[in-house]
Parts: C-alpha cells; structure tokens; sequence
C-alpha cells in the first residue's frame, strides 16, 4: 500500500508540475479541473507521458467538458486503465479546437438504466 501512496504522490507532483492544477480526490482517484479546453492538446502530452511511464500504476485516465459529473462517473466506472477515454460530446468539442495533435477513435456505446453513453479514446498520433 506504501508503495501504491507512493507512485500516486510522484505521477501527481509530475502532472502538478505539467498542468499547474492541484488535483482533488474523487472516486479512489484524483480530479483535475482545467477551464481552457482549447489548449486540451497541452494537457494531453502530460497524461500520455503518464499513461506511457514505466511506473508500476496503470491509469484509467478519463475527459469530460463542461463538467458534466453524471457522464464522468460512467466513464470512471468503465475503468478503462492505460487509455484516454472521453464521452461523445467531447470528441464532439474537440473537433472545434484549432489544432488536433491527438486521433479519436470510438470505443464502444455503453447501457445504463438510465441511458447510453458513447465512448471514444483520444490517441497519439504516431
């Protein structure tokens, strides 16, 4: 468990460091809130270099615009680890930023009793 606490504190104090933004527990996990979504892409280069470190954590690493908690908590309980998911109306978003230096592509659709979410996953251009 020590070691656990541990690789958390480090990837944090990296994306801290990257993002300027002090995340929040939420969900046995941590938030981080962002207001630019034009600039998603600088973001992104942070938790690629996270989701491909060599550290012994895998994360399940997921985006929503417009703070939409509802859509987020589906997305967390996918528990998608070492991808990039986001809902449709993300992707959606996303589209209109003035540079894309990240691929989309859908992961699936998902039910719930109360209704369906579209899942798709950002990607390194290669």
């Amino acid at each position: 468990m020590q070691k656990f606490q541990e690789q958390n504190k480090m990837l944090n104090d990296f994306m801290i460091k990257k993002t300027l933004v002090k995340p929040e527990e939420y969900k046995g996990g941590f938030l981080y809130q962002f207001e630019n979504f034009d600039k998603i892409d600088t973001v992104l280069d942070a938790v690629f270099k996270l989701v491909n470190s060599s550290a012994p954590i895998e994360p399940a690493v997921c985006i929503q615009v417009e703070g939409d908690m509802q859509k987020l908590d589906k997305l967390i309980d996918l528990k998608y680890f070492g991808k990039v998911i986001m809902a449709a109306d993300t992707r959606y978003r996303y589209k209109f930023n003035e540079t894309h230096r990240y691929q989309t592509s859908q992961v699936g659709i998902f039910q719930y009793g109360d209704g369906t979410i579209e899942v798709h996953e950002f990607k390194e251009i290669l």
